[in-house]
């Protein structure tokens, strides 16, 4: 299974060009009974199509694809009545593994995100409960395709991602402090990662959309340009504050005060622990806040300072 090709690791493959040609070694590599699973929204992914034996799956929400993604979106539920942040939990969320989601926002609470998968003439719903954005449902339409290749009913597919649980630090939602939203994705950064979770933030409907970006490692001469881009990026999405961590976001703050964001809502930090006792006075509530960076960051003790119940961080 190939999932994505982008400017990650450049700092020693030196190239993009450099990372693809490497991928596509586990493709070439494949003996002739195998089964090469492609993302066909990546055109350097769907490129590889032409280099292997094996048979070739493809998903995604590209027209084309095999196994299809259509109608995506967020869900979201109001607290039931008697409700308000602090109290209670929704009826569709009774799970003790994860915090109850009507301690969340004032109002409408994002519950998770749903989308139809289409096989040939079948199309069935899948709705992935506590995170956000649409890395899950491509990779959801990647476990699907594997099904397929392998067998399975589209049914029974979708049945078993009823019961999905995403991991900790992915884009999973969590209460915040102040009845706020967290989207926690701190377990690593990449430049094509950090776009895809800028634009689950810019889809969120509710109070302010704030995003708190860390550095993106092992970029090399990629560094300052593609930080750079994740600032406009944040413009162009209409995010109304920015706060970064470290010295290559100083990139990502430039970018985004030239995209148009005003320069006192675009904030600077050295390190995460600073961020997030800031962030600890300016949040309000309803407002959503994207955490994200590469590990070395640290960008977690972030999302432990602003969570509801930071006594259970540790399973997360």
């Amino acid at each position: 299974v190939v999932t994505a090709v982008g400017p990650a690791h450049t700092e020693f493959f030196r190239s993009v060009e450099r990372v693809v040609a490497e991928k596509r070694r586990l493709i070439t590599s494949l003996p002739r009974d195998g089964v090469a699973v492609l993302n066909r929204d990546v055109e350097d992914v769907y490129a590889m199509r032409d280099r292997t034996r094996a048979r070739v799956v493809t998903y995604g929400f590209h027209e084309d694809a095999e196994v299809r993604g259509v109608e995506y979106q967020v869900t979201y539920a109001t607290p039931p009545l008697g409700v308000r942040g602090g109290e209670g939990e929704l009826e569709s969320e009774r799970n003790p593994s994860r915090p109850p989601l009507a301690t969340m926002g004032g109002g409408m609470i994002p519950t998770g995100i749903a989308f139809k998968v289409v096989v040939g003439g079948s199309a069935v719903p899948v709705h992935l409960r506590g995170c956000l954005g649409r890395g899950h449902a491509s990779s959801a339409l990647a476990a699907i395709a594997v099904g397929i290749a392998s067998g399975m009913h589209l049914v029974e597919i979708a049945h078993a991602l009823a019961t999905y649980e995403p991991p900790p630090g992915r884009m999973v939602v969590l209460p915040g402090v102040k009845r706020t939203v967290l989207i926690d994705d701190t377990y690593n950064s990449s430049p094509l990662a950090v776009t895809v979770a800028v634009e689950a933030l810019a889809e969120f409907s509710g109070g302010r959309r704030i995003a708190v970006l860390g550095d993106m490692l092992e970029l090399g001469p990629l560094t300052e340009h593609t930080h750079q881009h994740v600032g406009e990026l944040i413009a162009v999405r209409g995010v109304e504050m920015l706060v970064t961590v470290g010295e290559a976001s100083r990139h990502t703050a430039a970018g985004a005060r030239t995209g148009g964001i005003p320069a006192d809502r675009v904030l600077e930090f050295r390190t995460a622990s600073e961020a997030g006792r800031f962030l600890q006075d300016l949040l309000q509530p309803g407002d959503a806040v994207l955490i994200k960076g590469s590990q070395g960051m640290r960008m977690e003790r972030i999302v432990k300072e602003l969570m509801a119940e930071p006594l259970r961080a540790s399973n997360l």
